[in-house]
């Protein structure tokens, strides 16, 4: 059995960015994840959450990494991952996709996004 656990669209205010004014300033974020997950029996026929994965425990992980600035939205979304696959066991990989939405450019922009892809090794 495949299982995956989704987090999608969570929105978080940051100060991320490579301008200065990005920094001081920040901007609106939003998140994507899926993480492919070990469920066990206990989540699945028991109603046990200690056989899956709490999204509100990953949530926390989010926000936590989430408030560190970084230049890149890569560096960001590498970062989060990480720190998804180092806390949950049950975790097998990880795909973050974050969007910087209105992204200081010239131009109609709703978003800039990075999307990346971690397996646990």
């Amino acid at each position: 059995m495949e299982s995956s656990i989704k987090l999608n669209g969570i929105r978080l205010y940051g100060h991320h960015g490579v301008t200065e004014i990005e920094q001081k300033v920040g901007s609106w974020y939003e998140i994507d994840i899926t993480i492919e997950a070990d469920i066990s029996p206990a989540a699945l026929e028991h109603d046990d959450i200690q056989g899956t994965i709490d999204y509100s425990a990953v949530l926390t992980v989010v926000k936590d990494e989430f408030a560190t600035p970084s230049r890149l939205l890569e560096h960001l979304a590498n970062r989060v991952a990480h720190a998804i696959l180092s806390s949950f066991d049950r975790a097998l990989a990880v795909s973050i996709c974050v969007h910087k939405l209105a992204p200081p450019m010239p131009g109609n922009v709703r978003s800039a996004a990075v999307s990346l892809t971690f397996t646990r090794s």
